[in-house]
């Protein structure tokens, strides 16, 4: 019988990397996180229709996923936000075969009620960066992914 008790995501921890292998994490205990966008290997649906039946439905451009995150600071350490911002000492883009926007690789580890999960993120880039000083202080970061995303290990968006 399957449990009726909701389950939360506990003890997160946020891993980025550049292809200088510079790397660095951010703990978020309670962490609040939402990735967005995620269609079948990262392909919108392009539907065909002949006098208003649908005859088709084929992959379609690249739908960009994004992830967003929240973490309170507790460590006064720069060291993962300049790695997300590219200017880390000694950083490469992931992307260096493409452009030239800093992008990393993110890891998301975290607890679901007993099981260990991992999101991994290719490519990713950073798209907002929010500190926020209160009690406690607040860091939300948003990142566009373009390349491979797998979520425990099964690849959902296999290219970029």
């Amino acid at each position: 019988m399957a449990s009726t008790i909701a389950g939360n995501f506990t003890d997160m921890t946020i891993t980025g990397t550049d292809d200088a292998a510079n790397s660095e994490s951010l703990l978020a205990p309670q962490g609040d996180w939402a990735l967005s966008g995620m269609v079948p290997d990262g392909r919108e649906a392009e539907v065909y229709q002949s006098q208003g039946a649908v005859t088709g439905i084929r992959k379609g451009p690249r739908v960009l996923p994004t992830l967003s995150v929240s973490a309170e600071l507790r460590d006064p350490s720069q060291a993962f936000h300049k790695l997300i911002m590219g200017v880390t000492a000694g950083f490469t883009s992931v992307s260096v075969d493409i452009g030239n926007y800093p992008c990393i690789d993110l890891d998301l580890s975290f607890d679901y009620g007993a099981t260990a999960r991992t999101i991994a993120a290719e490519d990713a880039y950073l798209t907002e960066w929010n500190p926020q000083a209160g009690s406690p202080n607040i860091v939300s970061m948003t990142f566009t992914i373009a390349g491979p995303v797998t979520v425990d290990g099964e690849t959902y968006v296999s290219t970029r």
